[in-house]
């Protein structure tokens, strides 16, 4: 019988290797790993060999201590003649040496430290997960457990509600239905520009040119918030920038394995991640990133993207049940079935997180949030179907009046600009979204 992974470790590393294990097969990939899948009489030699061959993926745990095993590289060298795609995991920072640097040197890699092991889990399910996706090798055929997890992938799971959340009853989610891979390209059109004072935002902006931004950062204003996303077959990017006095970086990585390395390398500068969002594209996901210095350094914070709702709520809950706060959230929508995007720090103030509620449910919504004390700090649309569905993030910091636009045209959104700056209200946030191939636009406006 085949299974989603073969996890190949150093006896040393079992307790992590063990615990890896449960949790990836809670997320709904069956794996194998010794002794456990090693019957009772069975000779090791032949049931490691066995085990290999009938797995479509392999993850190999990195660590000092691996250096010694005579088994991994073995392993390593039967995977690598079978053609099976292998995914080293390092347990903590060391170098790749001898036989692991020739198989391994080349190939996407991650980092699964600082301990516990838990935080980093989703990361590595999300390579698996890739690997499993691309094209199958001759002979190998998914197993049954994969074909379970990819039901459960698609189904739509309750929303997340911490203990500090109101009683809202979770809304009722139409079937996800794939959207159509044959898209024609939408009409080029022109980048929009909209200045309000002490903020600005730009849309339609094409990623792959470079940003119009140098006259708004010369002028004092940060980035403060990013999104990508697509209409028809375009990927674009829309931006806010808010002239407060504050501090803030960006990064835009063309590619997850690029993310991984710029990532670490801002971190280490004493940076902390705040927004964080990403989209789909042909040669695989930008990501764009937003840094503010770290006002508090060895503060703990965690970030998951590209998850699956399912897999996303899970962690998102341990993640609460940790102390964390939620800081971001955004989503993509470009396949069978939308993926989540989402930043935690901590300490911070309680916090919440909604996934799936429609227009009406997210106005009612904020009546209550803004009465106990919660403000929107982060909002984004994406599809079911051809519906409009909304992820918020919230965040209890004292009363903050906001008032919210959304499924607005680029020339809606302009005039909704214009109208509450005469009120005296600030952008505060935006999204962009595509909802059955025409571009929207959703705000979050604070007096």
């Amino acid at each position: 019988m085949s299974h989603d992974v073969f996890i190949s470790y150093s006896k040393e590393d079992r307790s992590t290797a063990d615990r890896l294990c449960e949790v990836m097969e809670a997320q709904g990939l069956a794996c194998w790993i010794a002794p456990r899948d090693i019957p009772a009489g069975a000779e090791w030699a032949t049931s490691i060999v066995d085990g290999i061959r009938a797995a479509r993926s392999m993850i190999i745990l990195i660590s000092a201590r691996v250096s010694a095993s005579q088994e991994v590289p073995r392993e390593i060298r039967l995977a690598d003649k079978c053609r099976i795609p292998i995914i080293p995991v390092r347990l903590e920072p060391c170098e790749l040496v001898g036989e692991f640097d020739y198989f391994l040197g080349n190939r996407q890699w991650l980092d699964c430290f600082p301990a516990p092991v838990d935080p980093h889990v989703p990361a590595v399910v999300q390579a698996i997960h890739e690997a499993l996706h691309k094209p199958e090798a001759p002979g190998v055929t998914p197993s049954p457990a994969s074909s379970t997890a990819s039901a459960a992938a698609t189904a739509v799971a309750p929303m997340v509600t911490p203990t500090v959340a109101p009683t809202v009853a979770p809304p009722v989610a139409p079937t996800v239905t794939p959207l159509v891979t044959s898209v024609p390209p939408a009409p080029a059109a022109s980048a929009v520009e909209i200045d309000g004072g002490p903020w600005a935002v730009r849309l339609r902006v094409d990623p792959d040119s470079p940003f119009p931004a140098a006259d708004l950062t010369n002028q004092g204003f940060r980035p403060a918030v990013f999104r990508v996303y697509r209409v028809g077959s375009q990927q674009r990017v829309a931006a806010l920038f808010l002239r407060d006095g504050l501090q803030s970086s960006l990064n835009l990585s063309p590619s997850r394995e690029q993310w991984e390395i710029d990532y670490r390398n801002i971190a280490a500068q004493g940076a902390r991640l705040v927004r964080l969002t990403c989209g789909r594209a042909p040669a695989g996901a930008n990501v764009i990133s937003l840094w503010t210095p770290a006002l508090n350094p060895g503060a703990p914070w965690r970030f998951l993207y590209l998850a699956q709702r399912e897999a996303f709520q899970s962690w998102a809950q341990q993640f609460f049940a940790g102390g964390l706060t939620v800081g971001d959230v955004s989503v993509s929508s470009t396949g069978a079935a939308p993926e989540f995007t989402g930043v935690w720090f901590g300490p911070g103030p309680a916090s919440l997180l909604n996934i799936g509620l429609s227009w009406p449910e997210l106005q009612t919504l904020q009546l209550t949030m803004l009465a106990r004390g919660f403000r929107i700090v982060a909002l984004s649309g994406y599809s079911e179907g051809a519906l409009a569905k909304y992820a918020a993030a919230w965040q209890q910091t004292g009363p903050c009046p906001q008032q919210m636009v959304t499924a607005s045209s680029a020339e809606d959104f302009q005039l909704q600009c214009a109208q509450f700056g005469r009120q005296g209200f600030r952008l505060a946030l935006m999204d962009a979204f595509d909802i059955d191939g025409a571009e929207r636009y959703a705000g979050v406006w604070e007096a």
